[in-house]
């Protein structure tokens, strides 16, 4: 392969790269999501028909009218109330009996304070209760806290109309990411009672997104008996018709952290709305209507995590939650490199020199294919006199000349591109280790050398400017039968090109290409040295 159709392939793949990294980030005008239209709406309950419970949030119709912040103007007073375990610090709040707020306990050496999750200033708040006969008022009616002990707290409040008494119930775990939410509607009256849309719960509002990483936020969901989860990237001011569709689990994630609601009993559809004006969608599970004879309940129950997008943690509840990583097209490949990555870590205690060890991997692999790429190049190089003769005797006739160094190669039994194959056969590699350093929580804040987080960049920018000149130096030595004139100008369009990509791209993924291009250098140099 000329050295030309190498700089093609690495220029190609930069683009690619580059722009899926910085493209966001620069223009996330053109990242939005365009309006849409699904099947399945909903409406929201209207209950004009309830004085007494006059509407306080703005319901679906309504969105292009009424923002949060004037619906939530006259807002009840709260009381708080903290729950802390060894993972979790979580704040709930007595309107609406939701999380207020939650955040991390610090997790490595680098996270000097409690990592902020979940915050919201007003009302309806996560895990509130959103519809109940008719009304969407409970988001901000004060609960009273019926019970509370270190590691649970129970809510209650009371629908006089109908005698109807609703309680939250929420049971944690001191060294767990996970807690329970126990839902239980009752009927004190002496009449049965009817409730014709069931109700809904708050499952998810806004998150705290990534700064360094352009707000990385999306909402999923996993339909009932669905093979992989949709995702929705709340970025932009795009307007959504309300989705409802079969609940199997839902929630939100950030680029390292995720809080998923699995339904245990109860819950049957997820309503997934977007407000305007607002970058967050409100994601509610639904349930089906019910009747409650008097002193009779009914219990909803579902299974909260709220916790890092750690691989292994999220398999281990085999209900398909590693899923939300989303690694994209090369997915397989990620989930292969991970696991790679994990042994040599086991190994060398560092994820710097596991990726070092996946490179080395990956060069002996492709090792029998670089050394036909070689001998291909080799050949190439000893037919480099040839190809400048033909150009110089058919220097007017650019086609006469292609056409005899074709004939050429077909005769030394050479294919132009067999270099190329090593390289494409990279490139999943490469895509794969990008998408595993942007979104896998093994490799937050992980070191090496002077690097303190290998998914962020090079913080003195040293990896760059070194994989730069290394990349520059193997095209000067890497042997071409192109013309010299165009495999200057290619160099010269390479540098300021690589460069711009090379510096904002992960120091892990730099380290991949640093040392896999020194590899290459040295099996070539000892190639063509070779007797």
């Amino acid at each position: 392969m000329n050295r030309n159709t190498i700089l093609a392939v690495v220029l190609s793949m930069l683009v690619i790269i580059g722009w899926s990294f910085v493209g966001p980030k620069l223009f996330p005008q053109f990242f939005t999501r365009p309006e849409t239209t699904q099947p399945g709406f909903v409406s929201s309950q209207d209950d004009a028909g309830a004085p007494e419970y006059a509407r306080t949030y703005p319901d679906v119709d309504q969105r292009d009218e009424i923002t949060r912040d004037e619906a939530w103007a006259e807002t009840p007073q709260e009381t708080v109330i903290h729950i802390e375990t060894n993972k979790l610090h979580v704040t709930f709040s007595s309107l609406g009996a939701g999380i207020k707020a939650l955040k991390f306990k610090p997790i490595d050496l680098h996270d000097h304070d409690e990592i902020p999750f979940i915050e919201n200033q007003m009302p309806p708040y996560v895990l509130s209760l959103q519809s109940l006969l008719n009304r969407s008022d409970l988001a901000k009616r004060p609960f009273r806290v019926i019970d509370e002990t270190p590691f649970s707290v129970k809510f209650e409040t009371e629908l006089s109309r109908e005698q109807v008494t609703v309680s939250q119930e929420y049971q944690f775990m001191d060294d767990s990411y996970e807690f329970d939410l126990t839902t239980i509607i009752t009927n004190r009256g002496n009449n049965s009672v009817f409730f014709e849309d069931g109700f809904e719960i708050l499952v998810g509002r806004s998150i705290v997104g990534d700064k360094k990483d352009g707000q990385f936020k999306y909402a999923f969901y996993m339909e009932d008996n669905a093979k992989n989860p949709v995702f929705e990237k709340y970025f932009g001011k795009n307007k959504y018709d309300p989705v409802k569709v079969p609940l199997n689990w839902t929630g939100l994630q950030n680029k390292y952290f995720v809080h998923i609601f699995d339904p245990q009993s109860g819950y049957t559809d997820i309503v997934l709305r977007r407000l305007k004006n607002e970058e967050e969608f409100w994601i509610t599970a639904k349930t089906d209507d019910f009747m409650l004879s008097p002193e009779e309940q009914i219990v909803h129950q579902a299974r909260f995590y709220a916790g890092p997008k750690n691989f292994e943690i999220l398999k281990s509840y085999n209900q398909g939650f590693e899923k939300i990583s989303n690694f994209g097209m090369f997915g397989k490949i990620v989930m292969v490199m991970l696991a790679t990555l994990r042994f040599f870590y086991k190994i060398f205690g560092s994820y710097g020199w596991a990726i070092i060890a996946l490179t080395l991997l990956v060069k002996v692999l492709l090792h029998p294919l670089t050394h036909k790429s070689f001998q291909s190049m080799k050949i190439q190089k000893e037919l480099a006199p040839k190809i400048t003769a033909l150009r110089e005797k058919h220097k007017s006739d650019p086609q006469k000349v292609q056409k005899e160094m074709m004939a050429l190669y077909r005769k030394e039994g050479v294919n132009p591109l067999g270099g190329c194959l090593p390289m494409l056969l990279q490139l999943p590699v490469f895509f794969a280790l990008f998408s595993t350093l942007r979104s896998s929580f093994e490799l937050r804040h992980a070191p090496f050398l002077w690097i303190v987080d290998l998914a962020d960049k090079d913080p003195y920018y040293i990896l760059p400017v070194v994989t730069l000149g290394v990349t520059f130096l193997q095209q000067k030595l890497t042997p071409s039968g192109g013309d010299p004139k165009q495999q200057k100008m290619m160099m010269m369009m390479m540098i300021p090109f690589l460069g711009f990509f090379m510096f904002s791209f992960p120091a892990g993924l730099l380290i991949y290409w640093l040392i896999s291009s020194l590899v290459s250098m040295g099996q070539q140099f000892y190639y063509f040295r070779k007797k």
